[in-house]
């Protein structure tokens, strides 16, 4: 059997463009509702609660005009960032002593509950913020699962695997809405700061 053949390219062209993909299984109803924008009215006003496409889509405008050097929009990751990580901590204090309690049963072994047919979790591009909050939405899959488990083997009572389940839910809705709440495009760099132009002044008086 021969080798294929493979085209090979002349020297001045390059092989394209590399593409990130990841795909991530959710079996949780309370982080796969976690996963679209919703929008809720209240009186005549419509208000969008973003979910995890709402936060790709945003972090992904706010890290380009961070490149073309918008201050506010740096200042905006910098926030972005440090929530991620005070989520991700929440969720590993949650976690350990629930795999704790599960070691503790030593010769019986429990499998976390999964979906038979999970949602999936799909993001592409090279948004590291997404990337971020799609391992702690994975994170908060599996300590729900867990929640769950210890619920129906009566390890847990209910009202707990609620109120962490309600918390930490709570926490990553807040997370995935902290774009629209910190930044706002306004097409300004640095320079434009250091000379106070009139974009500056319009800049400073949103923020």
């Amino acid at each position: 059997m021969t080798n294929p053949v493979l085209p090979v390219l002349p020297a001045t062209e390059g092989p394209g463009r590399l593409q990130q993909s990841l795909t991530l299984a959710v079996h949780s109803r309370p982080v796969h509702r976690l996963l679209k924008d919703h929008y809720i009215d209240r009186g005549p006003r419509r208000f969008r609660l973003f979910g995890y496409e709402g936060f790709s889509r945003a972090t992904g405008m706010i890290a380009r005009s961070a490149q073309y050097d918008d201050p506010y929009a740096d200042w905006a990751l910098l926030q972005i960032e440090a929530a991620v990580d005070r989520v991700q901590t929440l969720i590993g204090s949650q976690q350990k002593p629930l795999d704790e309690t599960l070691q503790h049963l030593n010769d019986v072994e429990v499998a976390l509950p999964g979906s038979q047919q999970p949602a999936l979790l799909q993001e592409s591009g090279g948004n590291p913020y997404a990337y971020l909050v799609a391992w702690r939405l994975r994170e908060m899959d599996r300590l729900i699962r867990t929640l769950l488990a210890l619920r129906t083997l009566a390890l847990l009572e209910r009202d707990q695997a609620w109120r962490q389940t309600l918390h930490t839910t709570k926490r990553m809705r807040a997370l995935l809405n902290l774009p629209q709440q910190l930044w706002r495009y306004t097409g300004i760099t640095r320079r434009d700061l250091e000379l106070n132009t009139l974009a500056a002044q319009r800049a400073c008086a949103i923020y």
